[in-house]
């Protein structure tokens, strides 16, 4: 399990849930430095998280999500989802990892675990993580 985003004393993740493609994601929220609605500009510099994961599914209600990531470095890291829905927090001891069989893919893409907030099942994603496999 990835420990870096539980808080100080390991026992709570924060995070932001989000939808892509029909998929509900979540993200440790703290990697997260801005959201805003995404008006189309500068179309060509965001990763679409449904195309980079490649969920096909509908792209729900409303209009589309842009984070801006925290990773340090000086090119912006921005990411459109199709929905915002919420923030939870979820206790670390909470999540469970993929199946071994398919942990070196979902770890590929940037996906770590899965989470139940609110019973209801969410993929989470590691945007820096992310943002360095698409830098390389």
């Amino acid at each position: 399990m990835n420990q870096v985003f539980c808080d100080g004393d390991g026992e709570w993740l924060h995070l932001m849930r989000f939808s892509a493609g029909g998929i509900a994601f979540c993200a440790d929220a703290g990697q997260i430095e801005s959201v805003t609605v995404f008006d189309g500009a500068d179309a060509d510099r965001v990763v679409w998280l449904r195309d980079e994961l490649g969920c096909r599914g509908a792209a729900g209600q409303g209009a589309p999500v842009l984070f801006g990531v925290k990773t340090g470095a000086e090119r912006q890291y921005r990411v459109v989802v199709d929905r915002m829905e919420d923030f939870c927090q979820v206790a670390c001891r909470e999540i469970r990892p993929f199946p071994p069989l398919v942990e070196r893919f979902a770890l590929a893409k940037g996906l770590w675990g899965v989470v139940f907030p609110a019973g209801r099942p969410a993929l989470l994603i590691d945007f820096l993580l992310l943002a360095r496999k698409k830098r390389t």
